[in-house]
C-alpha cells in the first residue's frame, strides 16, 4: 500500500459519531449528497454486485470508501439487531465529503451468482478487487486515495485486499478478529448451536474440542 494524504483520524471520528446516532438518522443533513444505483460486471465468472454509490454533491474528486460486510451473507446496508448499520455510517461518510459504495453480497440482495457461505475468502476478496476497480473508473472520485472499511470478517478481506493491491491507501476495521481464524470458526459453531438450543452445554463444549482438535490437524498438514 501506498499512503497518501488522508486524514484517517477524521474518517474514524466520522463512523464513531455514525454509529453513535444509532437509528435516529433525523441528523442526516439532506440534499448534500446522492445515491446511485450501481452494478459491477464480474465478467470472468458471471457474477453481478449491486450496490450504491453515495456521491457527495460537492466539487470533487472526493476521496473514497468501499464498505466490506462480515461473515454470513448481507445486503448492502448490513442490517444488524435491526439496525442497517453500514447505511447509517454510508450517509455519515457521504455527509462529510466521502464517496461510499457499499454492495449486496454475492448471492444476496440484488446480487448475483453462489452464497457466501458456499464460496471462499479468495472469492470474496475478487468480489472486493472488482468492486474497488469499479471504484476507480469512476471520475467523480479520486483514485488515489481509496479506503477499505470492513467490519468483522470485512476486515479480515480488506487486509487481504490492502496487502494485494496499491490502488488501496488505508483500511479501517470495525470489530476485527482478535483470535485465529480457526479459533473464530470454531467460536462461531457453538454460538450457532447454543442459538439453535438442541444441545446441553456440556455437548456443545464436546463438539468445539473435536472441531478444534479436526482444524488443528488440518493446520498442521
Amino acid at each position: 500500500m501506498n499512503y497518501r494524504n488522508v486524514n484517517f483520524l477524521t474518517v474514524f471520528v466520522i463512523v464513531l459519531m455514525s454509529l453513535s446516532c444509532g437509528k435516529n438518522q433525523s441528523s442526516l443533513k439532506k440534499g448534500k449528497f446522492v445515491n446511485e444505483e450501481v452494478t459491477i460486471e464480474r465478467s470472468d465468472n458471471q457474477i453481478t454486485l449491486a450496490g450504491t454509490l453515495s456521491l457527495p454533491k460537492g466539487k470533487g474528486p472526493h476521496p473514497g470508501i468501499l464498505m466490506l460486510t462480515g461473515s454470513g451473507g448481507h445486503t448492502r446496508d448490513q442490517i444488524i439487531s435491526g439496525l442497517p448499520m453500514f447505511e447509517v455510517i454510508g450517509n455519515f461518510l457521504a455527509e462529510n465529503e466521502y464517496a461510499v459504495l457499499r454492495v449486496d453480497d454475492r448471492g444476496e440482495g440484488l446480487s448475483t451468482g453462489p452464497k457466501v457461505r458456499e464460496s471462499s475468502t479468495k472469492d470474496r476478496a475478487e468480489d472486493t478487487q472488482a468492486a474497488l476497480m469499479y471504484l476507480h473508473k469512476r471520475p467523480e472520485i479520486d483514485s488515489s486515495k481509496i479506503i477499505l472499511l470492513g467490519h468483522s470478517e470485512g476486515t479480515h478481506t480488506a487486509a487481504m485486499v490492502a496487502t494485494a493491491s496499491e490502488e488501496v491507501i488505508g483500511v479501517i476495521m470495525l470489530s476485527p478478529w482478535a483470535i485465529s481464524g480457526s479459533e473464530l470458526w470454531v467460536w462461531q459453531q457453538g454460538t450457532i448451536l447454543r442459538e439453535e438450543g438442541e444441545f446441553t452445554e456440556e455437548k456443545i463444549e464436546s463438539i468445539e474440542n473435536e472441531l478444534l482438535k479436526m482444524v488443528s490437524h488440518i493446520g498442521s498438514e
